[in-house]
C-alpha cells in the first residue's frame, strides 16, 4: 500500500462566496480557518488552517475564562465568525479551539485570545 503525503495540510485553496477580509475567521465547506488575504467573491485565495493563536473581537457580552472551549456557528457570513463559549453556543455550533488566555468582556477593544484547533 502506497502513502503519498499530498501536502501538509496548513493551507486550502478557497473560492468564496462572501467577500472575505484578511485575518478574518471564517468556515469554508466544513472547515473553520483564518483567511491570507483580502478575497473578493468568487475569486480564489488561501484558508489557513493551522492558525496557532490569533485574537479575534470579543464580542460576548461577559469575560471568558483562559482554557473555555470556544465554539463558532459554521456559516459563510460576511465578517469574522463570532465565537462563544459553552453555554451560549448556537444552533450548530461546532468546537474551535480554546481561550488561550483570559478574554474581558464586549467592548470597544476587547479581544479573545483563541488556539484555534486545525482540525475542527
Amino acid at each position: 500500500m502506497s502513502d503519498n503525503a499530498v501536502n501538509a495540510g496548513r493551507r486550502m485553496a478557497i473560492r468564496p462566496t462572501v467577500d472575505v477580509t484578511a485575518g478574518d475567521l471564517i468556515y469554508y465547506n466544513g472547515f473553520f480557518g483564518v483567511s491570507d488575504d483580502d478575497i473578493a467573491t468568487g475569486q480564489l485565495g488561501t484558508l489557513i488552517l493551522d492558525v496557532g493563536v490569533r485574537d479575534f473581537t470579543n464580542v460576548y457580552g461577559s469575560t471568558i475564562a483562559m482554557g473555555t472551549i470556544i465554539y463558532a456557528a459554521p456559516s459563510v457570513i460576511a465578517t469574522s465568525a463570532l465565537l462563544y463559549p459553552a453555554a451560549s453556543v448556537p444552533a450548530g455550533g461546532r468546537a474551535i479551539g480554546r481561550a488561550a488566555a483570559t478574554g474581558v468582556a464586549s467592548s470597544a477593544t476587547a479581544t479573545l485570545r483563541v488556539r484555534i484547533d486545525a482540525y475542527n
